[in-house]
């Protein structure tokens, strides 16, 4: 009888395990293609502004708005560096390290997938003058320690269910099965035995 709750106990708890692991992962690749998708979005946004406000700071050689222009878009976490240059040198640039914002005093050696650098250009007189450019780091901080609290919460779900699976078919099963068929066995054997004498 203890062999038989034994495995049942075991083919529902697998079975509640798989579909709860597979429900978890599809949640999970699904969110991650949202925070993808997010952070690309994030990317083009503020590559589109920079390309929109920092011809014109570049062109008329304005430090203070440019620093201005940097520490505004450094408010968004999911930004990791900013650095803009002209066509020799670093002229100005933020970083985020340990969720502190501070200047970036040399270019930096970032790069990578979330790393992307853009051409600044200037339009006169249907003339494109090349300014600089600017390098953009995407920080995946928040992402990844979004995907590592859904990992924590199903891996506790799971636990969790499965225990009350366990919990609930213990119980049920010595109810409903295994005391008949012990009272049923008993029975029998008594039957059996009173036969026989």
């Amino acid at each position: 009888m203890r062999r038989i709750r034994t495995d049942l106990n075991i083919i529902f708890i697998a079975i509640v395990t798989l579909f709860l692991t597979v429900s978890g992962s599809v949640s999970y690749y699904r969110t991650k293609a949202d925070i993808e998708l997010d952070l690309l979005n994030v990317s083009k946004s503020l590559d589109a502004r920079l390309q929109s406000v920092l011809p014109n700071v570049l062109w008329n050689f304005d430090d203070q708005q440019l620093a201005l222009i940097l520490d505004a878009e450094m408010r968004s976490s999911d930004i990791a560096a900013i650095e803009v240059s002209n066509m020799d040198s670093l002229l100005a640039g933020r970083i985020r390290q340990n969720n502190k914002v501070t200047r970036i005093i040399r270019a930096s050696e970032l790069q990578g997938r979330d790393t992307h650098t853009t051409t600044i250009n200037y339009q006169q007189n249907q003339e494109i003058h090349p300014l600089g450019k600017v390098k953009i780091t995407i920080s995946r901080e928040r992402s990844n320690a979004l995907l590592r609290s859904i990992i924590l919460e199903k891996t506790l779900e799971i636990l969790i269910l499965d225990v009350l699976v366990i919990l609930a078919l213990s119980t049920t099963l010595q109810r409903m099965v295994i005391r008949p068929l012990a009272q049923l066995g008993r029975s029998l054997s008594h039957a059996a035995s009173f036969e026989s004498g």
